[in-house]
């Protein structure tokens, strides 16, 4: 029954971020990164 838990570990960290708007930011930021490095590798192409 304790392997149960561990199932349900995951979920409540997916909530922590909603809590902490700090997370989003980096999250955005890491974002930005990679789409800039995405585009420089493939070069001019809007993907959207």
């Amino acid at each position: 029954m304790k392997k149960d838990t561990l199932q349900y570990s995951p979920p409540v960290d997916m909530g922590q971020p909603k809590l902490r708007p700090r997370h989003l930011t980096d999250f955005e930021t890491l974002n930005d990164i990679i789409h800039r490095i995405q585009n420089k590798s493939k070069g001019k192409q809007g993907n959207g």
